[in-house]
């Protein structure tokens, strides 16, 4: 399933906003440097170790049926269909995400937040361009960047087509439950709902299963199933 590697490009293109954003403002704001994490909270480093740092954790994947009613794919063989469209399939995900804030000072957290938040309220529709630039983009970073370099490849096989970023607001005892599931300390948060819609890529000959043979068929060993 090569549209995997588009599900985890979501997280990679919004991690990338957020460290462009953090780059060009962090300084002036006297941040210092800042790390920008997709780690479940309960691996975030705390007390004596916190850190100006922001989490962006993947949670919870749901369907979005709001695709159900767009136009169906076209057909192999039409005028506006493109080559080996014919078998793909389209899959509609929303993405949800808890975006949480660290600092060691006062304040530090609030404007880490505040910073993210803008930033992809910015961002809030990402077309095909765009979201091809910031794969572009992952994909020229150095060897610390090998996993992401793969992921810009492969990517093109189930491309994505649009990203749809919103705020999720979660009442405090919904978030108190979450925090208490990963048994992680609470700290200042954002949650976020990002709808995509991606295309898989059609089966290959490899990948097709074989025949079963039938009540009426006879056994020949030199015969493939």
């Amino acid at each position: 399933m090569r549209s995997a590697w588009s599900m985890a490009a979501v997280t990679f293109i919004l991690k990338r906003l957020l460290e462009n954003t953090l780059i060009e403002q962090a300084g002036s704001a006297g941040l210092g440097e800042v790390l920008v994490t997709a780690l479940p909270p309960d691996r975030i480093a705390l007390g004596t170790e916190e850190r100006p740092q922001l989490n962006l954790y993947l949670y919870r994947l749901t369907p979005d049926s709001s695709w159900r009613q767009s136009p169906a794919p076209a057909r192999a063989g039409s005028a506006d269909s493109e080559p080996g469209e014919a078998g793909r399939q389209l899959l509609a995900l929303k993405f949800h995400y808890l975006l949480s804030s660290y600092g060691e000072r006062d304040g530090q957290g609030e404007l880490l937040l505040g910073l993210a938040i803008d930033c992809l309220q910015q961002a809030a529709l990402l077309s095909g361009e765009r979201l091809q630039g910031l794969l572009q983009a992952l994909s020229a970073d150095g060897s610390g960047r090998a996993r992401a370099n793969v992921l810009a490849r492969l990517v093109s096989a189930a491309p994505l087509q649009e990203l749809r970023i919103r705020p999720e607001f979660l009442g405090m005892e919904e978030q108190t439950r979450l925090w208490s599931a990963w048994q992680a300390h609470a700290r200042l948060a954002m949650t976020y709902e990002v709808t995509a819609l991606l295309k898989e890529a059609a089966p290959t000959p490899e990948a097709r299963p074989g025949r079963r043979m039938s009540a009426g068929d006879k056994y020949n060993p030199g015969q493939p199933s």
